[in-house]
C-alpha cells in the first residue's frame, strides 16, 4: 500500500500550499484549563470515541476541544466569538484524536517504538523546561506537572506519543525527493509573468451563413460512417406492471388510515410552535476591528432606545436595518425553532407576549433589536384534514407490494410451466409491448433512460426472459426477442445530428482559415491596430503566470508553454485551442535567470518537500480511516457543537 501512494504521489502535480496543522499542540497544551466552559456539561466520565478497541474518554477529549477553541478564540477575536457553532470545536477535537490514535497503532504495526532514553532526551531538551543553566532538573519539573494537575506518566506517554508520530513520519516519506526541474518550474511559476494580447476565433460565430446541401450532408456521411457506428440492437417484448394502475383498485379502509396516523402523530402531523419577529440588523464583517465592533453596537443600542421610546418599529427597520427584510419593516414572517442562529432564536423564545422587545443580540450576522410580533402554539393536525394524505400513502405503498407479486408470478409461470411469454400473457389477458430496435445509451420506449434497466436488458440471451425489474411505473419483465446487427443508422434516421456535426466542422475550417489570415497580416504588426482594421476583438491578460487562465481563455498547457518560451513582440500562432483557434503576442515578459534559481532553490525545495510529505500522510491516514473500526459517542459531540439543541433534546 505504501510503495502504491508513493508511485501515485510522484505523477501528481504539486499546487503550492502551507497547511496550517490545526491539531498540532504546544507541549503542554492538553495539560487542562481553568474557568467554565461550553463542554464541561458534558461529563468526564464515559467515552467519546473508540478506534479499534481503543477508548478516547470523555475527559480527553473535552480538554482538547477546550484548547481548541482557546486557540481560536485568541486568534480569531470577536470573529470567532460570534460564530463558534460553524467551527465545530467538537468534531474537529475528537477527528485529531481518532486520527492521532490511527497514527500511533500504525506505527506500533511497524515496528516502532520509543524508548526511554529517546523520552529523557526530549524531555531535557524541551524548550519549555530550561533554566538559566539547561534543564530546570527532576524537582521542578515534578512540581511543575503538579501544578498543571497531570502526573508524570500521563505527560511521559504523550512525549512518547510524540516521539512515535515523528519516526513514523520520517519512516514512510523518507525516499520522498524533489528535483531540480521541478524547483525550477515552482519559482518560475511564482515569479514568472507575461503581458499578453491575443484574439480567438470561435467556430460558433462562423456558423450562421453556412449552407450544406444534401450531396454535402451525402458525402460526408459516407466518409464518417464510423463515426455513427452503434453496436447491436436488441428488440424486446416488454411487460410493465404499473402501480398506478394497481393504486387505483385498492380501497383503504379508515381503520388502517387512522392506525398510520397515530403512528406518525408526533414525527408528522404535531406541528411546533411558531414565532413571528421583525428585526433591525446593524451588520458586521468577518476580520472587522474592535472599533467597527463598537460602533456597530452603539448604532443598535441606539436604534433599541428609539424602540422603546414609542417609535415604530417598521419605520425605524426601513431607515436602518441592513437587512434584505427593511423594505418591509424587517418582518421575518413565522418560522420555527431550529431555523435561526442560536442568539436570535433564544432571544426570541425567550419573550413572552407580542409586542416585546429584545435587547441587543450579536450573531455572526451582526447586531440585531428584536421584536416580536406573533406567537401560533404548537397544535396537531387533525385526521380528517390528512385522511386523503394517508389514504394515498398507504394505497401507494401498497400497489407497489401487489406488482412486485404479480411481476414475480408472472415470471415464475413462464418458467416453472414451460410456458412461453407470449402464451402467458394470454392466459392472464395482459398485453406486452413491442420496444422496436434499441441500442446501448439510447432512452427504453416507455420507460426512459434507466442504465440498470439498460444493463439487465443487454445481459438478456436470446428468448430470456428477464427477472422483475423496478421502474419508475412499478416493475418490467422484458423477454429478448430480436438481434439487428450494429453499423451506422440510415442517414435521415440520424440527419440532424450529421448535420449538426458538418456545420461544426465547416465553422472550425472557416475560424482556423480567419486566424491563419490574421497572423499572416499582423506579421511585424500590432495585433490590437490589426484588430481594429480587420474587424476582430482582441483581448489583454497583465501579468499571466504559469497555471493561471490568460484572460478570458481556459487555461491550456500548449498556450501556457507557447507564452512563456516564444519571442517578445512578433504575432504568434495560431494555437489550435478547445475554444477556437487562437493567435496572440507577447508584449513583455518577467524572466527569472539561473542565479535567481539557484539562490531560492534552498527553501523551495524545502517547501515543497514538506507540502509533499504533508500529501502523503494525508493520503495514508485517509487510507487507515478506512480500514478503521470507529465508533463516536455522537451525543457527547453534540453537547460541545450545540449545546442549546443538546439541551433541549432536539
Amino acid at each position: 500500500m505504501l510503495k502504491l501512494m508513493r508511485d501515485n504521489l510522484r505523477s501528481l502535480s504539486w499546487v503550492l500550499a502551507f497547511v496550517v496543522a490545526t491539531f498540532v499542540f504546544a507541549t503542554f497544551a492538553d495539560w487542562g484549563g481553568k474557568g467554565n466552559w461550553m463542554g464541561d456539561g458534558a461529563g468526564s466520565g464515559g467515552w467519546a470515541a473508540q478506534v479499534n478497541g481503543e477508548t478516547i474518554p470523555v475527559r480527553e477529549f473535552l480538554n482538547r476541544a477546550r484548547n481548541l477553541d482557546n486557540r481560536y478564540r485568541n486568534f480569531l477575536g470577536e470573529a470567532y466569538n460570534s460564530n463558534t457553532r460553524n467551527f465545530q470545536i467538537g468534531q474537529t477535537a475528537i477527528n485529531a484524536l481518532v486520527q492521532e490514535k490511527i497514527i500511533l497503532g500504525h506505527a506500533r504495526e511497524l515496528g516502532l517504538v520509543a524508548t526511554p532514553q529517546e523520552i529523557s532526551r526530549a524531555i531535557q531538551t524541551d524548550p519549555s523546561l530550561q533554566g538559566e543553566s539547561g534543564f530546570i532538573g527532576k524537582d521542578r519539573y515534578k512540581s511543575l506537572l503538579r501544578s498543571s494537575r497531570m502526573d508524570m506518566a500521563t505527560y511521559e506517554g504523550n512525549v512518547a506519543s510524540q516521539i512515535l508520530r515523528r519516526k513514523w513520519e520520517q519512516l514512510l516519506t523518507a525516499d520522498i525527493a524533489v528535483s531540480d526541474d521541478q524547483v525550477a518550474r515552482e519559482i518560475r511559476s511564482q515569479d514568472e509573468t507575461a503581458d499578453v494580447v491575443y484574439a480567438q476565433f470561435q467556430p460558433g460565430a462562423f456558423e450562421e451563413d453556412i449552407e450544406i446541401s444534401d450531396a454535402d450532408l451525402a458525402t460526408f456521411f459516407g466518409e464518417q460512417e464510423e463515426r455513427y457506428s452503434r453496436g447491436e440492437g436488441r428488440s424486446f417484448d416488454l411487460l410493465v406492471f404499473d402501480r398506478l394502475r394497481a393504486q387505483s383498485r385498492i380501497d383503504v379502509s379508515e381503520e388502517d388510515s387512522r392506525a398510520q396516523y397515530d403512528a406518525s402523530l408526533a414525527s408528522r402531523f404535531t406541528i411546533p410552535e411558531q414565532r413571528r419577529a421583525s428585526h433591525i440588523l446593524i451588520k458586521t464583517r468577518s476580520g472587522a476591528q474592535d472599533n467597527d465592533y463598537k460602533a456597530a453596537r452603539q448604532r443598535a443600542a441606539a436604534a433599541l432606545a428609539r424602540a422603546r421610546n414609542g417609535e415604530d418599529f417598521a419605520t425605524i427597520a426601513s431607515e436602518l436595518s441592513e437587512d434584505t427584510t427593511a423594505a418591509n419593516g424587517g418582518d421575518l414572517g413565522f418560522f420555527p425553532r431550529g431555523v435561526m442562529t442560536i442568539p436570535f432564536e433564544k432571544a426570541v423564545w425567550s419573550m413572552e407576549k407580542t409586542g416585546d422587545l429584545s435587547e441587543v443580540v450579536q450573531s455572526q450576522f451582526g447586531y440585531h433589536i428584536i421584536q416580536l410580533t406573533g406567537i401560533q402554539e404548537a397544535r396537531l393536525k387533525p385526521f380528517e384534514e390528512v385522511r386523503d394524505e394517508l389514504e394515498q400513502e398507504i394505497s401507494f405503498s401498497r400497489a407497489g407490494e401487489q406488482v412486485q407479486l404479480e411481476a414475480e408470478a408472472f415470471v415464475e409461470a413462464v418458467s416453472s410451466t414451460q410456458a412461453g411469454f407470449l402464451d402467458e400473457t394470454a392466459r392472464r389477458s395482459i398485453v406486452a409491448t413491442d420496444s422496436g430496435v434499441i441500442h446501448q445509451g439510447e432512452p427504453i420506449p416507455g420507460l426512459g433512460a434507466n442504465p440498470e434497466v439498460e444493463r439487465a436488458l443487454f445481459s438478456l440471451a436470446l428468448d430470456e426472459v428477464s427477472t422483475p425489474l423496478p421502474v419508475a411505473r412499478g416493475y418490467v419483465v422484458a423477454r429478448f426477442r430480436e438481434s439487428s446487427p450494429g453499423g451506422p443508422p440510415p442517414l435521415d434516421e440520424i440527419r440532424g445530428t450529421v448535420e449538426s456535426d458538418l456545420r461544426r466542422e465547416k465553422a472550425e475550417a472557416r475560424a482556423l482559415a480567419r486566424a491563419l489570415e490574421v497572423a499572416g497580416a499582423a506579421a511585424g504588426k500590432d495585433l490590437t491596430v490589426i484588430g481594429e482594421e480587420m474587424g476582430f476583438e482582441t483581448g489583454d491578460a497583465a501579468g499571466v503566470r504559469r497555471g493561471s487562465p490568460v484572460g478570458s481563455l481556459r487555461t491550456d498547457p500548449a498556450l501556457e508553454e507557447a507564452i512563456f518560451s516564444v519571442e517578445v513582440g512578433p504575432v504568434q500562432g495560431p494555437l489550435d485551442l478547445p475554444g477556437g483557434p487562437v493567435v496572440f503576442t507577447v508584449t513583455s515578459r518577467v524572466e527569472i535567470g539561473d542565479d535567481e534559481i539557484k539562490a531560492r532553490a534552498g527553501e523551495v525545495r524545502q517547501t515543497l518537500l514538506a507540502g509533499r510529505r504533508q500529501q502523503m500522510l494525508s493520503a495514508i491516514i485517509r487510507e487507515l480511516l478506512k480500514q478503521a473500526d470507529v465508533a463516536y459517542n455522537t451525543e457527547v459531540i453534540q453537547q460541545v457543537d450545540n449545546p442549546v439543541q443538546s439541551a433541549s433534546g432536539t
